[in-house]
């Protein structure tokens, strides 16, 4: 006799199945095509020959003197080693690019599952298909917010090692870092092991550090007092110190000293140019991506509303909320009067000057506020099981946004992780939000129709009214679509939505790269077979925001190309 789940049942799960591995099929396919045909930046071709040996194969003996030398010398990050380690795999390249890109969707899409499955019964194929859905899309939604970001950091090889694979590693290092507090206790192996790896995305770059930090910090606040098992305590300690110790890295701050700034501010104190930069970045930032940071207010709002009522003190915490809302509109309308002064004084007064003025003061106090606001609202949450994931992810995101605020970074792909967290920490609270309003509908439904039998035959008995008009009451709160709902789907609309723009742009773009490209390869193919005297490489592509690096007019770039694909000193290199 066989005993089990029935056959009917079986039906939809295998479907979903189905459906869920077409989907990661079909995304897979769509990374392969766009990097089916590589194209060199300049900094690629840097790290790929800096070992002096064609077709990047790595010399072992170097590898070590190297990596010093970017972490006390270049960049003060392990990233670009990484990098160079791809770009000696040859034919393979385009595959592992590819699969960096994939990684990140499925990276996302475990976090997202990991939110999910805290709902318990409410876990169902509707949070499901919106873990799925984003997980797949936010990506691609991010480069249609910023194209941007689609040649500065996804197609420029050496940047996608370190922000995109970055991410990927981090959001899964954040997920298993989650796992291990969820199951109380875990064998000395495996937390060994997640600790290894979240020092290892420290490691690999600075940005992804201070969101681990995020992340241990928020772990710390969700963690109950029996829960702190002395194993725990020193996982949270060590990765924390290595994610703040590696910026003692010497060549983070000469890079750092090396760049540019956004305007003169040298005249300024130390403080005084964070205060400046912070101003600038956030002004900025609300002025070129406005709906990135309302859907972010729309998604706190929503789920501060959908808990208030099972939060320790609600009358407070609705206080705090209004405090947010009011002081989140706030920093939108102060922002839009600096970046109004920008436009009309910065000829006459210098923008390090109008970033100092009152309006830019009361910007950065209107942010703090905000900011503050926020945190309480999310720490709020910690006692409440299906939400309490909502603590570690906004801390990744509130981590990440520190770097690009205090350097005065508010575009590019410094923001891109940032960016993308922001996205996934507004998806996590609308599902957080939709679920527990959901849940909160079931409950009600099921105690109206638990009233109505009884209230039937109380009627039926005594002819009470007043039960009656309790049955309606509860009835007509089940069938209401609160607010906290209306805001979440929004707030999943406007996030997974821009998806297929940004992908359609993205192979529009790189179609149009690839067809100058490919005669360059066979070329350089040829070349290095002996068989062609000469190659000739475009000075631009045509879609050069799609290949920020590419600098074919340099010969310092056609010098790495020929060194990378080995052709000889006699064949020149020339462009058209």
């Amino acid at each position: 006799m066989n005993i089990g789940v029935p056959v009917g049942a079986r039906r939809p799960v295998r479907r979903w199945l189905s459906a869920q591995t077409m989907a990661w099929i079909c995304l897979a396919a769509f990374w392969l095509y766009i990097w089916r045909t590589p194209i060199w930046s300049a900094d690629d071709l840097l790290f790929a020959t800096r070992s002096g040996t064609s077709h990047g194969r790595i010399a072992w003996d170097r590898v070590l003197p190297l990596l010093a030398d970017d972490v006390n010398n270049r960049v003060g990050r392990s990233a670009d080693m990484l990098a160079q380690f791809i770009f000696s795999t040859g034919p393979l390249i385009g595959i592992i690019m590819a699969a960096c890109c994939f990684l990140q969707s499925f990276a996302v899409w475990r976090l997202l599952r990991a939110v999910s499955a805290q709902f318990g019964k409410g876990d169902d194929v509707v949070s499901r298909i919106v873990a799925l859905a984003a997980g797949v899309a936010l990506p691609l939604s991010l480069l249609a917010t910023e194209p941007g970001l689609a040649g500065s950091t996804v197609m420029f090889m050496a940047a996608n090692v370190g922000y995109v694979l970055g991410s990927a590693m981090m959001v899964a290092a954040a997920v298993l870092l989650w796992r291990v507090r969820e199951r109380g206790s875990a064998p000395l192996w495996q937390l060994v092991l997640v600790v290894a790896f979240a020092c290892f995305v420290g490691i690999h770059h600075e940005l992804l550090a201070l969101g681990i930090a995020g992340v241990v910090m928020g772990l710390a606040v969700v963690t109950r007092r029996s829960d702190w098992r002395p194993s725990w305590v020193i996982a949270l300690l060590v990765v924390l110190a290595v994610s703040f110790g590696r910026y003692a890295a010497g060549g983070l701050w000469k890079r750092q000293d090396r760049l540019l700034r956004p305007f003169p501010i040298d005249d300024l104190s130390a403080v005084q140019q964070h205060r400046v930069l912070a101003v600038f970045a956030v002004s900025q930032s609300l002025g070129v991506h406005p709906e990135l940071y309302i859907c972010l207010a729309a998604a706190v709002a929503a789920l501060a509303w959908a808990v208030r009522r099972k939060v320790a003190h609600p009358q407070v915490f609705v206080a705090i909320l209004v405090v947010f809302v009011v002081s989140a509109a706030a920093m939108a309308m102060v922002a839009t009067k600096v970046r109004r002064n920008v436009t009309l004084n910065a000829a006459t007064l210098g923008r390090a000057e109008i970033y100092s003025a009152g309006s830019a003061t009361l910007l950065l106090g209107v942010t703090a506020v905000a900011v503050a606001a926020m945190v309480v609202l999310v720490v709020s949450v910690r006692t409440i099981a299906q939400a309490r994931i909502v603590v570690p992810v906004t801390g990744m995101m509130l981590g990440l946004y520190s770097m690009p605020v205090l350097l005065g970074s508010p575009y590019g792909r410094t923001l891109y992780v940032p960016m993308l967290m922001c996205m996934v920490a507004s998806v996590t609270m609308a599902m957080v939000a939709l679920a527990m309003v959901r849940a909160d509908a079931a409950q009600a439904a099921q105690g109206a129709d638990s009233a109505q039998g009884v209230g039937a035959s109380a009627t039926m008995a005594a002819g009470d009214g007043e039960r009656a008009n309790v049955v309606a009451e509860d009835g007509e709160r089940a069938s209401r679509v609160p607010a906290a709902a209306v805001a979440a789907v929004l707030v999943l609309a406007a996030s997974i939505g821009p998806a297929v723009q940004g992908g359609t742009h993205l192979v529009n773009a790189v179609d149009s790269n690839i067809v100058v490209w490919k005669p360059v390869v066979r070329q350089l193919e040829a070349a290095e077979m002996g068989s062609a005297r000469a190659v000739v490489i475009p000075k631009n592509l045509p879609r050069a925001d799609y290949a920020a690096d590419y600098t074919g007019v340099g010969v310092y770039y056609r010098g790495n190309l020929a060194k990378y694909c080995g052709i000889p000193a006699s064949i020149r290199i020339k462009t058209r």
